[in-house]
């Protein structure tokens, strides 16, 4: 199922404050926007550092840029669709003060009561009423009853909440070999843990990873399995360092869009 984020402004802010956050969180915003999870477990098939806060505990800390930066999210895995909310961004050690002072998984005050029918949703326009949104979005999807009306309010302010976020965006989709770099690296796997898992030489993976060859159909697809994205998250064009034909100058030679079976 696909993962809708919500208050992801608190990333372009923090990233702001802490620019070298920023090449970390470029590649985690696109891991997420490929992610295709079936349930809790599967967030960490993706991130491989990521830690569950205790048992039964519906949130999630994900280490970035090499554990010197921490978050916190709160996730609820529904019948058709994935809430992911951002609960905390800070310092690895501001994180150990936050553990230390017992407040890691009580920081936010989940609404108590919504009186549905005097709202009136409005396209976001300030970061005061998006914030708002956000909070009234968490607690109707933690409510355990839900009426129809309570899905279609659910829909409704997720959309919102998303075409906000899409008018602030900075960050650009990392391609695909970034992303199975930085795979590798959260995994802790090496060149030849890879061959053995795409069942192919070392000198091709090499290829891959220096962007000398481009990834196939069945590689798409054993990457997009273990690590449970899309297999868009590898099937988009990206530029190969190869030489091309001197009569072309300024030519480029790019990966195509494959082709792929449906999963059944």
């Amino acid at each position: 199922m696909r993962v809708r984020l919500i208050k992801r402004k608190s990333i372009e802010g923090f990233a702001v404050q802490n620019a070298g956050s920023r090449a970390s969180f470029r590649l985690w915003l696109t891991f997420l926007k490929m992610a295709d999870w079936s349930g809790p477990g599967d967030i960490l098939e993706t991130f491989g550092s990521a830690d569950s806060l205790g048992n039964g505990s519906d949130r999630v800390v994900f280490d970035i840029a090499g554990n010197n930066y921490r978050m916190i999210c709160k996730y609820h895995f529904g019948v058709t669709r994935i809430h992911l909310y951002i609960k905390w961004i800070g310092t690895h050690a501001e994180y150990t003060k936050l553990c230390h002072a017992n407040r890691q998984i009580c920081r936010e005050q989940l609404l108590k009561q919504i009186t549905m029918q005097a709202l009136q949703y409005k396209i976001i326009k300030t970061g005061a009423q998006y914030n708002k949104y956000c909070d009234i979005l968490e607690a109707l999807v933690c409510t355990t009853r839900k009426a129809k009306a309570i899905h279609d309010e659910i829909e409704l302010l997720t959309l919102l909440i998303e075409k906000y976020d899409a008018g602030q965006n900075t960050f650009k989709d990392a391609d695909p070999i970034e992303l199975l770099k930085a795979l590798m690296k959260d995994h802790k796997m090496k060149a030849v843990d890879l061959a053995d898992l795409l069942k192919v030489s070392q000198g091709l993976v090499s290829d891959i990873l220096h962007y000398k060859k481009g990834l196939s159909k069945e590689t798409i697809r054993i990457l997009s399995e273990r690590f449970k994205l899309n297999q868009e998250a590898f099937n988009r064009p990206y530029q190969l360092h190869m030489p091309v034909n001197p009569g072309y100058k300024g030519a480029k030679m790019m990966t195509p869009r494959k082709k792929l079976a449906k999963a059944s």
